[in-house]
């Protein structure tokens, strides 16, 4: 048994050592989407309870409530712009184009999604992976910021 254990580490060790992508488990795949609405909420209550402004620097600063792992808040406006990203700090403050699409060139329909589904709406896209250097899928849970100040996204790989 510990062969088999010590085996399947090392055929898992060396994918990922490789730069392969490794196919995530449904199970892994549905506390991930679970994980990645419960921090969307927890960043919307954050803007109600401390104001949208405050929120955007505790989401930068990467506090815990917004960053788990690989999954994390990114506070996004209409106007193409993103205040905050607890994955990536050093993206806060750029702006993108309102026609932003995906590495395969497919649109990215985020505000509509957002604005369509008060009750938060998802999708999947296509995105280079930071750590793999690879074009994978994933999915993405958005949800309105009340008042129509942005919207509140998280997105997942699908794969490792």
């Amino acid at each position: 048994m510990k062969r088999i254990i010590a085996s399947l580490l090392l055929v898992a060790t060396a994918g990922f050592a490789f730069g392969q992508a490794l196919p995530k488990s449904a199970d892994q795949i549905a506390k991930e989407k679970a994980l990645s609405k419960q921090v969307v909420e927890a960043t919307l209550a954050s803007i109600k309870a401390v104001g949208l402004e405050e929120t955007i620097k505790l989401v930068n600063a990467k506090d815990a409530r917004f960053l788990k792992g690989d999954v994390y808040a990114v506070i996004n406006g209409y106007d193409g712009s993103m205040p905050a990203n607890a994955g990536n700090p050093k993206l806060a403050g750029m702006k993108f184009s309102l026609d932003l699409k995906d590495a395969k060139g497919n649109p990215m329909r985020m505000i509509e999604i957002a604005k369509a589904n008060p009750q938060g709406g998802e999708f999947e896209y296509w995105f280079s992976h930071p750590t793999l250097g690879k074009v994978l899928k994933k999915w993405c849970w958005i949800k309105e910021i009340p008042g129509g100040a942005g919207y509140v996204s998280v997105g997942i790989y699908l794969e490792n």
